[in-house]
């Protein structure tokens, strides 16, 4: 009977691994997603404070989510991103859901939480969708996407991109072993070599799941290889750190699709996830909707294009202090933007 039983739960439990995320990235159809709020002032008005005055930890707001009929209540909403928020024309901000946040354990479809991209820079929001279908069919550890109809309040706001969260459920349903460290690139980041403390590294790396002992001496470690190790042992040396046939492929979509917006050009947009069993850190992409073209502009609809304001609050973001430096004419305040 107990033989029985550990098979039962082992099938129970395999079926609902494969099955997480199933029904939202399920891309045949476009799925609608209802964001409800019971505050009685204006709710996307909240939202726009909360971003502005506190990025970039910007605080959740409690609301009810309807996902494709499902409803779900106390739902943590907030906006997201930076290029995209502010170019973005009107009300249309990108926007991250945490089925988590205020009831411990709650999810959806097996996830924790969800991004709906507003798809700036990229009138025909498909960017970020081919990049990261090309990459996950190439064998590259991807976000899965969908399409949704997004309402706030009962109004539409537009058409969204869903993009899977990186976290720890990704995690366990990409690799073998879910109890590594992951990273995320904050910054702008060469992987350049800072020496042997660690605190320099935090500053540009957020570590993203529970802290484990040792885990910012492996990632000083990682760099001490790649940039220390001299060029007659570095090709022996950096395959025991780190993926390198996983990267060259996602190497290969930044050079083909011209993401600028990425590690190649700006020392942007990855994560890093090490394998406790392999010790190697594998590449997990993030961000392609500046790929094939996309340009840092706002469109307003009609073809035209819109010139990007950006509030005095947020001065010191664009100023280089964080996360631009001002060497980087792409982000700065300047009219090169436009």
């Amino acid at each position: 009977m107990k033989i029985l039983f550990t098979i039962l739960l082992v099938f129970i439990t395999t079926v609902y691994i494969f099955c997480q995320g199933k029904l939202i990235f399920d891309d045949s159809y476009v799925h609608e997603i209802r964001i409800t709020s019971d505050n009685e002032n204006d709710f996307w008005n909240i939202l726009s404070t909360d971003y502005l005055e506190n990025y970039p930890f910007v605080p959740y707001q409690m609301a009810s989510v309807e996902m494709d009929g499902e409803l779900l209540d106390s739902i943590g909403v907030r906006q997201k991103g930076f290029a995209s928020h502010f170019s973005a024309v009107g009300n249309k901000k990108s926007i991250k859901l945490d089925f988590n946040q205020f009831v411990r354990g709650k999810e959806y479809d097996g996830l924790k939480k969800i991004n709906l991209n507003n798809g700036a820079g990229d009138p025909s929001i498909q960017r970020d969708k081919l990049c990261y279908d090309i990459m996950n069919r190439a064998g590259v550890s991807s976000p899965r996407t969908s399409y949704s109809r997004v309402f706030i309040d009962d109004e539409y706001w537009g058409l969204y991109l869903v993009v899977e969260q990186i976290d720890k459920t990704f995690i366990k349903d990409n690799f073998d072993n879910s109890d590594g460290n992951l990273l995320k690139n904050n910054g702008i980041s060469e992987l350049s070599w800072m020496g042997a403390d660690t605190v320099a590294y935090q500053g540009v790396f957020e570590l993203k799941t529970d802290y484990k002992e040792g885990a910012w001496d492996d990632f000083v470690g990682f760099m001490d290889v790649i940039n220390e190790t001299n060029d007659n042992e570095f090709e022996a040396s950096i395959g025991t750190v780190f993926n390198v046939e996983r990267y060259l492929k996602t190497l290969t979509v930044d050079v083909v699709t011209s993401n600028w917006d990425s590690y190649l050009l700006h020392g942007r947009n990855f994560y890093l996830y090490q394998d406790r069993l392999s010790e190697r850190y594998d590449w997990i992409p993030w961000d392609y909707n500046y790929a094939m073209g996309g340009v840092f502009y706002a469109y307003d609809g009609g073809g035209g294009v819109v010139e990007i304001e950006f509030p005095e609050s947020c001065l010191t973001i664009m100023n280089g202090s964080c996360p631009y430096p001002p060497s980087d004419t792409i982000f700065r305040r300047s009219s090169a933007m436009i």
